[in-house]
Parts: structure tokens; C-alpha cells; sequence
């Protein structure tokens, strides 16, 4: 598994992102995308800032992964992600 985590690309990325946002959803993928490193310098420079982000955007509730401010951080990681599409 961790070598297919090191091969991530857009897509992996794009979702992993776009599962954190997503209230519905479980967080497996987005999990998944914290727990390794990606190849790819810029991919991996999306999830350090997102492991940032997880440090310093603590959720104001128990069993959320992120506050609000920190979902905005995601969100603009995701449009820089799709920008440059």
C-alpha cells in the first residue's frame, strides 16, 4: 500500500481533499492520504500543508476532523489543485 500511496496523483489528491470536506462521507481515503508520502513533490506538498492544517485547525467538536477555518484552508488547496488542471 505505501507504494501505491507514493504513485498518488490528481485524482487521489483531488478526492482525498474533497472527502474531508464532505460531512456524509467516511474519511478512509483522506486518512489514507496523511499516512504516507507522495512521490510527486507537489502532491506532497499538498499533504504537509494539510498535516498543518490538521495541527492547527483543531475541530470544535468531537468527531470532526477540522474547524471550519481549516476547511476553508482545504478548500483553497483543492481550487489551486484544480487550477493547475
Amino acid at each position: 500500500m505505501r507504494l501505491r500511496h507514493a504513485t498518488f496523483g490528481r485524482v487521489e489528491v483531488e478526492s482525498a481533499l474533497r472527502c474531508v470536506l464532505d460531512d456524509t462521507e467516511r474519511h478512509d481515503a483522506f486518512d489514507l492520504f496523511l499516512a504516507w508520502p507522495i512521490n510527486d513533490p507537489y502532491f506532497e506538498s499538498i499533504r504537509k500543508q494539510r498535516l498543518q492544517i490538521v495541527r492547527m485547525s483543531p475541530p470544535p467538536r468531537r468527531g470532526e476532523d477540522v474547524s471550519e477555518s481549516g476547511k476553508d484552508q482545504i478548500r483553497a488547496l483543492l481550487r489551486d489543485l484544480r487550477e493547475r488542471a
